[in-house]
């Protein structure tokens, strides 16, 4: 981590010496976010095609705080970076009402839903680079990869009709890598520039738990984000 860094810092200190206009400010917003290529889920959806599952699928959000940098790099190209703090999560609920476990015995007699939630705390370093339609206030888009530390482990709860349940799962590489792509504008003032923005996070690794459960972390970004040229 303390490597990746360094890189980041050396890249940016060397494009500080060629450019003008460094934009340095603050985003926040909110991360609407779900797992992909989960064990539980793949089990919860095949169940569901074969229609002894009652699956309903549910999207979290969570408030996204961050620091970005943009160095000027050519006429309508900018390189951004910077450092987001947020939590990805999933939530589902299923009912098993319909399950039939071969024993002889038939399918389960109707059941009470239960509820699963699943948060993970991640920063998220992402190098991007931003194009601009033109050189004053512009929409513009973001493409380029994003780096995931995972700076605790999966925290993972279900809620049953008799009791609730929750437990830690660790996970087993705590830096990942995702592609971000995005769109927004720019609001071009005198001393500084105020920007909304809208990005998608691919999840391109995963990190398995301790229950050999596969995650990777993707989302949709709403922020918004106030900086100073210096």
């Amino acid at each position: 981590m303390r490597k990746l860094l360094l890189i980041i810092f050396i890249c940016v200190a060397q494009f500080s010496m060629f450019s003008q206009d460094i934009v340095v400010g603050l985003t926040a917003g909110a991360t609407f976010s779900w797992f992909d290529n989960t064990d539980n889920d793949n089990m919860l959806l095949l169940g569901q095609e074969a229609d002894y599952v009652d699956l309903e699928d549910e999207r979290t959000y969570y408030f996204d705080l961050g620091v970005f940098v943009e160095i000027p790099w050519k006429k309508h190209f900018t390189i951004h970076t910077g450092v987001n703090y947020t939590r990805y999560g999933q939530d589902y609920t299923y009912n098993l009402s319909g399950y039939n476990d071969g024993g002889g015995i038939g399918p389960n007699p109707p059941q009470e839903d239960t509820n699963v939630t699943i948060r993970q705390d991640i920063i998220e370093i992402p190098i991007l680079v931003k194009l601009s339609l033109w050189e004053q206030s512009s929409p513009y888009i973001v493409l380029g990869p994003s780096v995931q530390l995972l700076i605790c482990d999966i925290e993972v709860e279900e809620d049953y009709p008799s009791g609730s349940y929750s437990w830690k799962e660790a996970n087993d590489s705590k830096l990942l890598l995702s592609f971000v792509s995005g769109i927004g504008y720019n609001f071009n003032l005198r001393k500084s520039i105020v920007k909304m923005e809208v990005r998608y996070v691919n999840g391109l690794s995963e990190s398995r738990g301790k229950t050999d459960d596969y995650f990777s972390y993707n989302g949709l970004k709403i922020l918004l984000g106030y900086g100073i040229k210096l």
